[in-house]
Parts: structure tokens; C-alpha cells; sequence
């Protein structure tokens, strides 16, 4: 969070470093992909999450999603606004796919449908599995 906010609010000075004309023209694009940033990470950790289970769909599913979408969205604003158009193409799709992996998600936490796929926090444990990790009685531990 605090290199977001670096990003963010520094911008113009990071980007300085690499000559006034850069600045001038970069510093919209830098701060959409720092915010970028924190839709991003939510989708690794589920992607993280799919790879502990092998759930190669899901993998590919999530990895498409926010790929295609980055590439369609972008395309169409590039005419319009150039690298901010990307950037915000970029933004908008891992914004979406975060959004709905998290609902998803919280859905399935507050239903207690613990099954393949419960989310990051669980690794997708069944509630056997978690049973035995957390040494419940007559495990012999």
C-alpha cells in the first residue's frame, strides 16, 4: 500500500527523473497503474489459491479474464487516449475480475460452502481436511 501511494502522489518526480517530456506525458498512466495495483494483488492471491488446488480451469479462466479484458478494453480507448486508455483498459479488467472473485468468494464464506474451492483463506480445504490440520479430538493430538 505505502508504494501505491508513492506512485501515486510522487509521480511527477519519479517520472521527472526520466526527462520533463515523460513526465508531462506519463504521469496519468502511472498513477491508473499503481491503483491497478490493488485489484491485482487480490486476483494473485486467488490465482495462487487455484494453483494450490490445481484447478487449472480456474487458472486459466481468471488469467483469461483479466487478459482478454485488459487487451479489448485497451484497444478501445487507445484511439481516444492513448497509454491512459491501456492503463485504464488494464485497470478496469483486473477491477472486474477482482470484484466478482471476491463476491464469489465471500459468498461461498457466508453460505459455509467449503467445498474444492472455499477461496484464498482456505487453501480449499474440505472441512475434514481442516479438522485433522487443526488437531481436533481423537486425532491423537
Amino acid at each position: 500500500m505505502p508504494a501505491i501511494v508513492v506512485c501515486w502522489a510522487g509521480a511527477p518526480v519519479l517520472l521527472g527523473l526520466f526527462g520533463a517530456p515523460y513526465a508531462a506525458n506519463g504521469v496519468e498512466t502511472l498513477r491508473l497503474l499503481a491503483i491497478a495495483a490493488l485489484p491485482l494483488s487480490l486476483n494473485i492471491l486467488h490465482l495462487t489459491a487455484a494453483r494450490v488446488d490445481r484447478m487449472m480451469r480456474r487458472i486459466i479462466g481468471i488469467a483469461s479474464a483479466t487478459g482478454g479484458g485488459a487487451l479489448v478494453i485497451g484497444a478501445a480507448l487507445v484511439q481516444q487516449a492513448g497509454a491512459v486508455g491501456i492503463a485504464l483498459g488494464y485497470l478496469v479488467a483486473h477491477l472486474m475480475v477482482a470484484t466478482i472473485l471476491t463476491a464469489e468468494w465471500w459468498l461461498r464464506s457466508r453460505t459455509g460452502a467449503i467445498g474444492r474451492h472455499a477461496g484464498p483463506a482456505t487453501h480449499g480445504m474440505r472441512s475434514t481436511d481442516h479438522d485433522l490440520k487443526a488437531g481436533s479430538p481423537g486425532d491423537g493430538v
